[in-house]
């Protein structure tokens, strides 16, 4: 028998005794998904024994939790725990902080950069309310809403001989000189499944960000793969270093992942409504260019 039913029995004797009851009860039609349950007698006629509150708690408690969560549904205010992959968050933190305190007032938005593992984890203990991330991952507690798509390039420095091509087959791409993330890095992965192998360099050097790749390459040769946003951020003389991927052309998916209980839907809403500000049109989700997030 579970603590409840030993409290409400308990109590239900109490009131009995002491002939305190309920006018009003609520009507039976009410009381969905509650179990029918015999009350004691003793009760006045029209009456209810206020022990019998065990069902009209759980119909009570039912109302009150769907009000609390229509009212977080439609909220877009309070304090908002968004973790973000590193290959993401130079391109996306610093306009998402401006667009949502000049179009957010009411929400403390708290960011912070973690590796995938890493976010899955804090998802899941409820430490962080949404993730922004690569996908697809398999984890079926978790929810994936695809935001945009990004195209891998190379950046190949002036003198290697791939840097002669106007585009380069990611079929064809050579291990040698290739520098490469550190371990971790969902990137360097990406990257690996491109070149089919180890790289050649990453025993020497493993970066840990984007633009520090980008230095090395710059001052010792070689190569390196960088996300399309990423080519904003490089100066006009680095941008003749970057060359097209093709055959195929391989692509990323970035997705909001929340746990499958979040309901903030319409705070989710206001946060891609900024990213479609943020991220180019052509990379855009279909689905979130003509349709809102529905929980």
């Amino acid at each position: 028998m579970s603590v409840f039913r030993i409290v409400r029995d308990k109590y239900m004797l109490f009131f009995l005794k002491n002939k305190i009851f309920l006018i009003k009860p609520p009507p039976a039609q009410k009381l969905r998904g509650a179990r029918a349950r015999r009350c004691p007698s003793g009760a006045p006629d029209g009456h209810l024994p206020l022990c019998c509150a065990g069902l009209f708690a759980q119909f009570a408690l039912d109302l009150l939790l769907r009000k609390l969560a229509r009212a977080e549904r439609s909220a877009d205010t309070g304090e908002l725990k968004l973790g973000v992959i590193p290959t993401v968050a130079p391109y996306v933190l610093p306009q998402l902080f401006r667009a949502v305190l000049e179009t957010l007032p009411g929400v403390l938005l708290r960011a912070s950069e973690s590796r995938t593992e890493l976010l899955v984890r804090k998802l899941k203990l409820a430490e962080l309310d949404v993730a922004l991330m690569s996908t697809p991952i398999e984890d079926d507690e978790l929810l994936q809403i695809p935001l945009y798509y990004e195209k891998f390039l190379a950046y190949v420095s002036p003198g290697e001989p791939l840097h002669a091509r106007r585009e380069i087959d990611s079929r064809e791409m050579p291990s040698e000189h290739l520098w490469v993330l550190q371990e971790g890095h969902c990137l360097r992965n990406q990257v690996m499944n491109l070149c089919g192998r180890k790289s050649d360099y990453s025993a020497y050097y493993e970066a840990g960000s984007i633009d520090t790749l980008v230095r090395i390459v710059d001052l010792n040769g070689g190569y390196t793969v960088i996300p399309e946003l990423h080519v904003a951020l490089l100066r006009e003389a680095q941008k003749s270093c970057v060359r097209p991927l093709v055959n195929p052309e391989p692509v990323r998916e970035i997705s909001f992942v929340i746990r499958r209980d979040f309901v903030r839907e319409r705070l989710l809403n206001r946060l891609a409504d900024v990213l479609r500000a943020i991220i180019p049109e052509p990379m855009l989700d279909m689905r979130l260019k003509k349709f809102a997030i529905r929980l």
